[in-house]
């Protein structure tokens, strides 16, 4: 198999670094690291949570929509941290006082830096 090029450092490939700067939330791996279990497993949980958050807010939704998710939600969140599970229920709660977008991206980040 052929690898993306490589920068002078040997790090990240610029097809890896463009789409990480594009989609900054989006779950990416080093693929040796996937040949553990435990990591792979997290990985796979952590795309599959990214795309239902992403289609929350790809269309029309209104606030229960976002409480339904994360209600949803919210078992997994638990389980990986506490405190972010709270913030996101707090920003939830304020979901009908600041912007749709401020909502959405807040969530995401959220959502995505508590897995």
């Amino acid at each position: 198999m052929q690898r993306v090029s490589i920068d002078e450092d040997g790090g990240r490939g610029l097809f890896a670094a463009t789409l990480t700067e594009q989609l900054p939330l989006l779950p990416v791996e080093e693929e040796t690291r996937l040949h553990d279990a435990k990591r792979r497993e997290n990985f796979l949980e952590r795309v599959v949570a990214y795309r239902r958050v992403k289609r929350l807010f790809a269309g029309p939704w209104t606030g229960a929509d976002l409480v339904q998710f994360h209600d949803r939600e919210q078992m997994l969140l638990l389980a990986h941290d506490r405190s972010k599970f709270l913030a996101l229920g707090r920003l939830v709660a304020r979901v009908a006082t600041i912007s749709r977008a401020e909502v959405a991206q807040g969530y995401t980040e959220g959502f995505m830096s508590a897995l």
